[in-house]
Order: C-alpha cells, then structure tokens, then sequence
C-alpha cells in the first residue's frame, strides 16, 4: 500500500470514565494513568462480551496510517459494524470543541444538553461533528446530514465505521493478514501525491530534526511524520500546546492569520531594513531571511495539521507558495537550510541561552543534510503545476490580513 504520512497515537480513553492528568514533562505517561486506562480498557472489554446482541471480532485489526490502533471492539448490529466514536477520532487526532482550551484534562465527550438527548462532538480538521445517539442525525459544522445508520450509546457512543470514516475523508483498505485477521486501514483522502506532501514537510526539517536530537515531543521528531508526529490523542494536545505556547494559537483562524503574517512580514523586512539604515549589505541579498520565515510557514502549518485545526491538503495549500518562493530563491536545501540558521540567529539575538540554541539548530542541520537529503524529492521538484493554487490561497491570506483580496 502506497505509504502516507500520516498516523495515529495508541490510545484510548473511556469516555464513561474521564482521567485527569497533569503533563509532569513532554511525553510522559505515569504509572498510574496507564493503570487506569488498563482497567477502564478490560472494563469496557467485559461489558460488551456479556451483550448478547453484540458480535465481538476477535479477528479484527485497526490501523491508522502504519500504526495498530487498540479498539476493545467492533461490533455488528444489523449487519453493520460499529466502532467507538471516541477510539475513531481521538486516534485521528480530534479534540472536543467543550475542551479545547483545557490541555491538561481529559474529560467526558458524553453529555447530557437541554432537549438534545446524548450526543458526542467532535472537531477535526475545521469540521465540527455532533451525533446523537439512537438517531440517524447529525450536524457537520451546524448543519444537518443523516446517516443511513444512527449512532447509538452502548456504554459509550457507538458510530458506523465505514459510513463516518468516509464522512471525514478517510480512505478504507479492507484487507486480510496471513493469520485470517481482517485489517482495516485508513489514510487521508489527499488531492496530492506522496513527494509534494513530503517536500513540503522537509521545509520544517530543522525543528523536526532537532527535536528528535533533544528527546522532545513538541513539535515532534520523527522526519517521515507531518509536523513530525502522528496524529492522536496524546500528540495532537501537545500539538496544540506548542502552538499556544510559541504562537498563541487556539483555534483554526489564528492557524491562517499567523501563516498570513509570516508570508506577509515575517521578519524578513526588520532584517533588510536594518541592513540599508546601517548601510550594509545583507549577505543573502534580497533574499533575505525568506528561508527562516517560510520555513516557518510549513512548521505552524504541518503541527497544525497534527493539532487537528486543519486537513492534510490544507497544510499543503498553505505551503505550497513557500516552495515555490523559496526555490526562487535558494539552489538546494543545503542553502535553503543555511538561511533557515541565519535567521534563527537573527531572532535569538542575544538573548539569555541564544548561543547554545544556535547551536542545536547548527547541528540539526547539518544532520539533516547528512542523513536525509538524499532521500528526499530533490530541491528542483516542479511545482508549476502548483501556480494557480498557490496564487489564490496567497490572496485568500492577503484578505485575512487586510480585509481585501487581491486579483
């Protein structure tokens, strides 16, 4: 199967049952909450092995991307197949619009609201889901659609597996492994091929990298990885995080303001007017710190993408006009990568721990030009094809900043 980048954390969280944790340091899980998860995982296990007029597939196996996805369950009720609603987008990486602004806490997606009945909400990738259980209804982004099969609550909120995977854009393999296990794998409908997703994602190469160097999970570190982590419950909220913490991004519309900005300002234009007050040259020419901005395009576009703020295409979207700019720009990504540094040098300034974080970046670049560049689409890839798209979201970005787009 055609590898995607794109994947899922292994875990899942009974939703009858919230768990609060405190994040102690990025990427640890404690003792206790893996206890916990454990326990509500048999119980949920148990409950659904003594319904009678539930068929439990012990074959079955679920796969996000490349990663196996733990579910208790699947189900058959009719001759349809029912999976947790919960396990499917939490997996995905979708957050609960009731607590996105709370990083901290895992709390109950099953509520009971006025006139409503039970119903669970979901958010993933600026489209906002509400089931209600027992009935074929729900809304997409406020407005309503019908299932041919309802949800229903069993414990917690079962939803038609195929039937919603593809109402989120999710591709469905349906195969059968060596053992008689039938597996299921879902990737994201994409309207772009594998190299240019890639590319675009080797723009943030450096935060990637380092990260990976320093052990840390925000933004992530693992190259093969949009945003350099797969998506999931535990790597999308701390997605989320790093993107408050560094841009003060809660939300889908700050997502496209601050890459507005970047292609806007960015601090290409400090740095160049610096440079002819102090009637000096810049020894990038016009090109300026344009590697350092539209690098960080792809970043804040890519860990948004892991956040769940936005579709694979649309982090595409975003980047494209970056690549574009910057091949124009630089010869290779050796070059590309050199003023990426300069202008981490120019931000950090002198400020207390700047060398040392120079340094890191130094070294992560030249790991990167050591171990990946070679494996990756090489920096000349054509992108004419692209124009078009890349004109119209820039002038999509231009309005958000000024209030009109232009022609």
């Amino acid at each position: 199967m055609k590898k995607i980048i794109s994947v899922v954390a292994l875990l899942f969280v009974l939703v009858a049952i919230p768990v609060v944790t405190t994040y102690a340091s990025d990427g640890d899980v404690n003792a206790d909450r893996e206890a916990q998860i454990a326990e509500h995982q048999q119980f949920i296990l148990e409950w659904y092995r003594a319904a009678d007029f539930h068929t439990m597939y012990d074959g079955f196996r679920l796969f996000i991307g490349e990663r196996r996805v733990w579910t208790p369950f699947i189900s058959e009720t009719d001759g349809v197949l029912y999976i947790p609603a919960d396990v499917l987008f939490y997996n995905l990486g979708a957050i609960s619009p009731w607590d996105s602004d709370d990083y901290r806490e895992l709390s109950s997606l099953i509520t009971q609201l006025p006139n409503r009945g039970e119903q669970t909400v979901f958010s993933l990738g600026g489209v906002t889901i509400e089931f209600f259980s027992h009935l074929p209804l729900i809304y997409v982004n406020g407005e309503p659609q019908y299932l041919e099969n309802p949800a229903y609550i069993f414990v917690t909120m079962l939803v038609p597996f195929l039937e919603v995977a593809e109402l989120i854009n999710q591709n469905v393999e349906i195969t059968e492994d060596d053992d008689g296990n039938t597996v299921f794998t879902l990737t994201p409908q994409t309207s772009f091929d594998e190299d240019t997703v890639t590319f675009l994602n080797m723009l943030n190469a450096n935060a990637i990298v380092r990260h990976r160097r320093s052990g840390s999970l925000a933004p992530g570190g693992n190259i093969d990885y949009v945003g350099g982590m797969h998506p999931g419950l535990v790597n999308s909220r701390s997605a989320r995080r790093s993107l408050y913490t560094y841009w003060n991004i809660t939300d889908r519309d700050d997502v496209f303001e601050v890459i507005a900005r970047l292609y806007a300002s960015g601090h290409n234009i400090r740095y160049l007017t610096e440079h002819i007050n102090e009637g000096t040259e810049s020894p990038w020419g016009d090109s300026g710190l344009l590697g350092w901005d539209l690098g960080r395009v792809a970043q804040v576009a890519s860990i948004s993408f892991v956040a769940g703020y936005i579709t694979m295409d649309e982090f595409v979207e975003l980047s494209l006009p970056a690549a574009i700019i910057l091949q124009m720009h630089f010869d290779s990504w050796e070059e590309f990568g050199e003023n990426f540094v300069h202008g981490s040098a120019f931000w950090l300034g002198n400020r207390r721990g700047a060398e040392a974080q120079l340094r890191h970046r130094r070294l992560a670049h030249e790991e990167f030009v050591a171990r990946h560049v070679r494996n990756i689409p090489p920096w000349d890839m054509d992108f004419s094809w692209a124009m078009d798209i890349s004109m119209e979201i820039l002038a999509k970005l231009h309005d958000i900043i000024y209030g009109f787009a232009v022609s």
